[in-house]
């Protein structure tokens, strides 16, 4: 059997965690399951690495752990990345590596606060990872920027001009008044006032008919 390239970098990790950083930023290697694999405790899987590596079982699984948890689950890591696949990964393969790491982390081996979170980040990449990244990026935009509220003006409706309830009482007294003037008053000065007044009249009784009809 090969030697597993994703074996060698658990081992070499587990004796130089620091490496931990420059790991994150490098492509994960193809083989990178046998890894989970012994992480989750896949006893065949386990026993050949620690036939070709020469270690002790219990140091490899504990070595497969340690890598799994800092260069897939490390705080920016993607979706991707916390499944253990390439972006171009296919959904089996996702769904592989998905079942092999929700069982590392089912809390029946043991259990853990630090498994149940692992566990539920291992979840929401499996149902991201398998969007289309169209939707992706319409979705990532669409939390980015807010709809724009939209903004009624507020519009004051028309003022309606109704004739005074007054006019017409005011109009009745002003002719009763006349017509007391008419008695009263010698009849020259009555004739000229009584024509001023009667145009006057004549205006405000047209004024209320012409802004009704408008």
């Amino acid at each position: 059997m090969p030697r597993s390239r994703a074996l060698q970098c658990a081992l070499a990790l587990a004796s130089i965690p620091p490496m931990a950083a420059r790991a994150r930023e490098l492509p994960l290697p193809d083989d990178v399951l046998e890894v989970i694999r012994i992480a989750a405790g896949c006893e065949e899987t386990l026993e050949e690495a620690a036939r070709r590596s020469g270690k002790d079982k219990s140091y490899v699984k504990a070595a497969a752990e340690f890598y799994v948890q800092q260069i897939l689950f490390f705080p920016t890591a993607d979706s991707h990345r916390i499944l253990g696949v390439s972006p171009g990964a296919s959904r089996a393969d996702m769904r592989k590596h998905m079942r092999w790491l929700m069982i590392w982390l089912h809390p029946d081996h043991a259990h853990a606060e630090w498994k149940t979170v692992f566990a539920r980040r291992v979840l929401a990449a499996w149902r991201e990872a398998q969007e289309s990244p169209d939707r992706r990026k319409i979705q990532a935009s669409a939390r980015r920027v807010a709809p724009p509220m939209r903004h009624i003006p507020w519009v004051p409706r028309p003022i309606e001009r109704r004739p005074s309830r007054l006019l017409m009482p005011s109009l009745f007294l002003i002719a009763v008044a006349i017509i007391v003037i008419a008695i009263l008053v010698p009849s020259s000065f009555v004739e000229a006032e009584t024509s001023w007044l009667a145009t006057f009249l004549l205006r405000a009784v047209e004024a209320p008919k012409s802004g009704a009809g408008s």
